[in-house]
């Protein structure tokens, strides 16, 4: 436990007072929700009221109280005044009626709550780039009108910014003319370590005054912990106001780049953001506000394509299709982007456009070796890559070319492979039987891929041959293809699947090395 202070959290803290103008002092933690809850903490403290208010649709970690209504939806959440809707089954009741929830950047109604509840609020939080809520920068008048009320109140206001602090050098509450009392920060302050920072003005800090007894007690076992301190400290030096620039206007480019892309494929996306942040929408028309951001059953579909698109051509993005800036500079990515978005009409067949993409492999003797590695890629278990990982890779490739015959062409392998990854998101297993019942051309050697795929086994004349190491997901999956699990038949007939070859194999060298 880092107790007292070192010279490397000394000098972060100093780099962060210097640089956000609304803090003076700070506390470390570990996590951007450990940040914002202790900020809440400090505001109930300092005001000795209990209610908090917040945005519709912001997400501000995964804190009870953070989390009311960040997932509301048109069947919960109200009308004109939203509603408070727990965040999780069984949330306890008072959670909710200790949250007042306003409508994202309606600065009328929004002003008629806050008055309403006014002397009942510690706090109001706010990320003045809502990620989570549609990435819609809030309006001048609307922050404008936050501050006003809180003041008259006596509200605290608590500007989020464990995302959203990038965007400038003095973070985005400077950049939007926002002045709360404290500011949480997390993610790229610690340098690619955990980190939560709670800060504020010298007079609100005072909530954790070690002194006082009627004061927060806040600390944790690796709270400002010397090695997140430097990394974070090198963070905000490799950060200079130039950098942070740069870094913007790749942002920008790739928010215009994707949405020419989608233009010139006739799709639907907008994509909303500021600076390196951004979030994809399969919408014609930017959204306004989190209910016009909320995307029916529809547009969920059309993005859940997208991403599996994506992904199977080497362009890495989260499912909710917000975060960071990604390179969307280079020839590969420029290249691959385009030919993800007509997967987003359900009117185009994946079958079909497999083909299409693949149909010249069959004119060669042997798959290019770009189309091998990323086979291999989307067959890989991600969990490491280390040497014996590689190696094992190669083993496989080498088996796989060696059993053509069995297998079939390496373009049906992708084909059937890639419409399994297109037709389902990563790891649901529904959507993957789904997509093998709606699919009449899974004959023997389909199966035998599927087998090879799922399994990492294949049946070569008449005996299971190893050849992966793809763990087996559920029974639904032999149940779609109509075969029974390998566990439930005989020993022997399926060889020993007690455990995956590739943990097996790490064990027999673990074995040799012992030996």
């Amino acid at each position: 436990m880092f107790g007292n202070p070192t010279v490397a959290d000394i000098d972060l803290a100093q780099a962060i007072c210097e640089r956000i103008p609304a803090i003076e002092r700070v506390r470390f933690l570990n996590s951007g929700t450990e940040a914002l809850m202790f900020a809440i903490e400090a505001a109930r403290a300092m005001t000795g009221r209990t209610r908090l208010a917040k945005l519709e649709g912001a997400f501000h970690g995964t804190y009870d109280w953070a989390e009311v209504s960040a997932r509301s939806s048109p069947n919960n959440w109200g009308g004109d005044y939203p509603k408070s809707n727990p965040p999780y089954r069984n949330t306890p009741p008072h959670v909710c009626e200790e949250v007042v929830v306003l409508p994202l950047d309606d600065t009328a109604r929004s002003k008629t709550i806050i008055e309403q509840h006014g002397s009942d609020l510690a706090c109001i939080v706010v990320d003045v780039l809502p990620c989570a809520a549609g990435m819609i920068p809030l309006n001048p008048d609307y922050l404008t009108m936050l501050q006003d009320t809180a003041r008259r109140h006596g509200i605290l206001l608590i500007s989020d910014e464990v995302v959203s602090f990038r965007v400038h050098y003095h973070g985005a509450s400077a950049a939007r003319g926002f002045h709360p009392d404290l500011v949480t920060l997390g993610k790229v302050v610690g340098g690619g370590l955990p980190i939560g920072v709670v800060g504020g003005t010298s007079a609100t800090m005072e909530a954790f005054a070690p002194h006082d007894s009627a004061t927060v007690p806040q600390g944790g076992t690796f709270s400002a912990n010397p090695l997140t301190m430097a990394a974070g400290r090198a963070a905000l030096a490799a950060l200079t106001v130039g950098e942070i620039d740069r870094i913007n206007e790749l942002g920008n480019y790739l928010r215009q780049q994707a949405e020419e892309f989608a233009s010139q494929a006739g799709v639907a996306i907008t994509v909303q953001g500021a600076g390196s942040l951004f979030r994809f929408h399969a919408k014609q028309h930017r959204p306004l506000s989190y209910r016009e951001a909320h995307h029916d059953i529809a547009e969920s579909e059309a993005l859940r394509r997208l991403h599996a698109g994506m992904l199977e051509r080497g362009i890495y993005v989260a499912a909710p299709f917000w975060g960071g800036y990604f390179d969307f500079s280079d020839k590969t990515s420029r290249r691959r982007f385009p030919r993800c978005l007509p997967r987003m009409s359900p009117r185009n067949s994946r079958s079909q456009e497999t083909r299409s993409e693949n149909c010249h492999m069959s004119e060669t003797t042997s798959p290019p070796e770009s189309e091998i590695a990323l086979f291999s890629l989307l067959v890989c278990d991600l969990t490491a890559f280390d040497d014996f990982d590689t190696q094992l890779l190669a083993l496989n490739l080498s088996t796989l070319r060696a059993e053509r015959a069995a297998v079939g062409d390496i373009d049906q392998l992708l084909s059937a492979y890639s419409m399994l990854r297109a037709e389902s998101a990563p790891g649901d297993v529904a959507y993957r039987c789904q997509a093998l019942r709606s699919n009449g051309d899974f004959e023997e050697t389909l199966k035998q891929i599927l087998y090879l795929l799922y399994l990492g086994s294949i049946r070569v004349n008449g005996h299971w041959k190893r050849c992966g190491w793809r763990q087996h997901e559920d029974a639904l999956v032999w149940k779609a293809l109509g075969v029974h699990s390998p566990m439930t038949r005989g020993e022997g007939e399926f060889g020993d699947w007690a455990d995956r070859p590739r943990h097996r194999a790490r064990t027999d060298q673990r074995n040799e090395r012992l030996a």
